[in-house]
């Protein structure tokens, strides 16, 4: 069958989408050229068939293609509220659960743009539905529900964090997602001028469970317990920082 050329522009509920390409239909595949915007990211749902996160207002521009099972985002643009990012993914949906790989490079993330994730309000629709105001962050429960919905495996980078009341710099981190368990491993940034490294391991459950550990060198005290607002200051350096935090519960605060 001869291919098809693709030019198209649908205009969704609160969501506009631009494609430019060719379809193959002999087998399916296809590459287009793909820029959307709109209010809120799962208003796509309906179009692409797949459940997305209740994210905006976004933006979002790339080619889009897919090869057999697998679904590539190559050379993408994406801005979500204030945040920013960039990079290559993958998705293969021939596996029992889909796979996520590729690269993902941040100039912003705040974190404000992702709380509708953790049951936080969104800045169109507002706060979620429910009786009462909705509980402090760290009382929100983790969204271990996400972690059973895919696998992965993503190098990210982060300039800078905003919003999560303390000042976060130049993260890098190699993300892992497996039945349900996420790792953040050789994690590396920098907080209050001082560079600290890592891992983070999150395990889902009835009862999750949570992982942390940091190491440093030549850590200035001062900074950084100012950074994280502690009001008992103390002064001095360290040769070495190694500590390791573990609990289990629903939230930051269990």
């Amino acid at each position: 069958a001869p291919d098809w050329p693709v030019s198209a522009a649908l205009r969704l509920v609160h969501s506009h989408l631009l494609l430019e390409g060719v379809v193959h239909p002999a087998n399916g595949n296809f590459e287009l050229h793909v820029q959307t915007d709109g209010a809120v990211l799962s208003t796509l749902e309906p179009l692409l068939q797949r459940a997305l996160p209740p994210l905006g207002p976004y933006a979002l521009a790339g080619l889009l293609t897919r090869r057999g099972p697998v679904l590539a985002l190559d050379d993408f643009s994406l801005r979500i509220g204030q945040s920013s990012a960039g990079g290559s993914l993958r998705l293969d949906l021939g596996g029992e659960l889909p796979h996520l790989s590729g690269s993902l490079q941040a100039s912003l993330l705040a974190l404000a743009d992702v709380r509708p994730l953790y049951g936080g309000p969104h800045p169109f629709f507002g706060e979620p539905p429910g009786d009462g105001p909705p509980p402090p962050p760290a009382e929100r429960p983790l969204p271990v529900s996400l972690l059973e919905r895919l696998d992965a495996a993503l190098s990210v980078q982060v300039d800078r964090v905003e919003g999560a009341g303390m000042p976060l710099e130049r993260i890098a981190l190699h993300l892992g997602l497996d039945n349900g368990v996420l790792s953040l491993q050789d994690v590396s940034l920098r907080l209050a001028q001082e560079d600290l490294h890592g891992r983070i391991r999150l395990a889902g459950g009835p009862t999750p469970e949570l992982e942390l550990e940091a190491h440093g060198a030549d850590i200035h005290y001062g900074p950084v317990l100012a950074a994280l607002r502690v009001t008992q200051r103390l002064e001095g350096v360290s040769e070495r920082l190694d500590f390791t935090l573990r609990g289990q519960g629903r939230s930051l605060a269990a």
